[in-house]
């Protein structure tokens, strides 16, 4: 949050004529501002605000940049930029800053781009994934969000399921690790004017899974404990035990994840587990 001295700055920063906004506030002392098509910087330090700058590692060379998006550490920089040796209208860009505090030339992400226009960088609080608006992949229409794995060096951006996505322009996005909270800017129906904000709560898709348990000797019901793990978070969604009759059994689980299914056994039986994705 602001200080008071801090927040008695923000509503004295000049404006203009055009679109001015507020983009990024990093490290609670950086703060980016777009306006004139550029991304500005001010800094806050002993007790009062350095005079207004241009971020010129974002806006060297475009016509266009109208925001940026700063890793969890502030070392990694991806911003939205318009310059014609991009694959086409804006794209985002990243770079990263050395120890002496020098940043990187910027590099097109190239995997997150297409020859339609993407925007809106925003990288997630615990940095492992990068959210952006794209016009182009399999967008559904206008700009949809999308987001990539930055833990995964050939993974491919994905479409954001509904209600974060829909028919018309969905741009800007600010989203819990979990994906179950968010704000996003869109001109859905529903909006008062142009683009609005818009509270987004999700609730994944889930399938009823019904599985077997039986030994394989006899194929009589196993006396066992199944213990169903997220493989990605590695936390535990689910514990049950087949029908001692029928050796049955169903569990309501998330679609899109891979499960690892843990069968606990008596002591006559060796566990064992085994994968599966929904």
């Amino acid at each position: 949050l602001l200080t008071e001295e801090e927040h008695d700055f923000i509503f004295d920063i000049e404006n203009t004529e055009g679109h001015d906004s507020y983009i990024a506030y990093e490290s609670q002392k950086d703060l980016y501002i777009y306006k004139e098509n550029k991304i500005f910087q001010q800094r806050y330090e002993n007790g009062t605000w350095t005079t207004l700058s241009e971020f010129e590692i974002a806006n060297d060379g475009s016509k266009h940049t109208p925001s940026v998006s700063f890793s969890p550490d502030g070392k990694v920089l991806y911003f939205a930029h318009e310059e014609k040796t991009g694959k086409g209208g804006k794209d985002i860009y990243v770079a990263t800053k050395n120890d002496q505090n020098e940043w990187s030339k910027p590099k097109n992400l190239d995997v997150a781009n297409t020859r339609f226009d993407e925007d809106g960088p925003y990288v997630s609080r615990d940095g492992k994934t990068l959210y952006f608006s794209s016009k182009g992949h399999n967008s559904m229409g206008g700009f949809d969000f999308f987001k990539l794995d930055l833990t995964d060096d050939k993974a491919q951006p994905v479409r954001m399921p509904e209600p974060y996505n829909s028919l018309a322009d969905d741009i800007f996005i600010d989203i819990s690790n979990d994906e179950r909270h968010g704000f996003i800017s869109s001109n859905r129906n529903g909006s008062i004017g142009d683009m609005d904000i818009f509270e987004i709560f999700y609730k994944p898709y889930q399938t009823k899974f019904e599985g077997l348990a039986v030994y394989e000797n006899d194929q009589s019901p196993a006396a066992a404990e199944i213990v169903i793990i997220d493989k990605e978070t590695n936390q535990e969604v689910a514990r049950v035990t087949p029908d001692a009759q029928t050796g049955k059994y169903n569990v309501m689980l998330e679609n899109n994840k891979t499960y690892v299914f843990n069968v606990n056994g008596n002591e006559e039986h060796q566990a064992f587990s085994n994968e599966l994705h929904m």
